[in-house]
């Protein structure tokens, strides 16, 4: 009767481990100190991430200068250097994923902007950059800018193809 007790917590602990879902891309490069949530809306989990202002490179730049890590940029908007005059001080994005497969959304149309610092109710719109980790392939596809955030709680408002969108409450320090 024992064996057969711990045969079926085995077989129940099998089926939990195959039915949970893997760590993400975003959850696995995510460094202890920095800002990592998630929310599931419609059929995408959004994970936001805030981390110190990244370096923004181009496909050329990583063959010319061997380079092993920054943000690789695929399109969209202008990237805020670390060196901006704005003196950004943070790497805002969202990692966009199919909530269902767990397959990061390539292409995705993502609007995002930051309200605050609290109580403050002013509204600044992200300008969207796709981009990846150097070396990451497809698979470590996000989206944002660096952007300056004076210490303070802020919402920051996510939209992915028009379809879904999310807030999150974060803290800048």
């Amino acid at each position: 009767m024992t064996t057969a007790i711990i045969g079926t917590i085995l077989a129940l602990v099998m089926i939990a481990t195959a039915a949970a879902p893997s760590l993400s891309i975003a959850a696995m490069q995510t460094p202890p100190h920095a800002v990592h949530l998630t929310q599931i809306s419609g059929s995408y989990r959004f994970e936001l991430v805030m981390l110190p202002a990244e370096p923004y490179v181009t496909a050329a730049d990583v063959r010319r200068r061997h380079l092993t890590e920054g943000m690789l940029v695929v399109r969209g908007a202008r990237p805020v250097q670390p060196n901006d005059p704005a003196h950004p001080n943070h790497h805002l994005v969202v990692h966009v994923y199919d909530a269902a497969t767990g397959h990061p959304v390539l292409g995705a149309k993502v609007e995002m902007s930051v309200v605050g610092p609290a109580p403050a109710t002013r509204r600044v719109r992200v300008p969207i950059v796709e981009m990846q980790a150097v070396g990451g392939g497809a698979k470590s596809t996000h989206y944002g800018n660096n952007v300056a955030l004076q210490p303070g709680h802020y919402t920051v408002f996510v939209t992915a193809n028009g379809k879904a969108t999310v807030a999150f409450a974060i803290r800048s320090i």
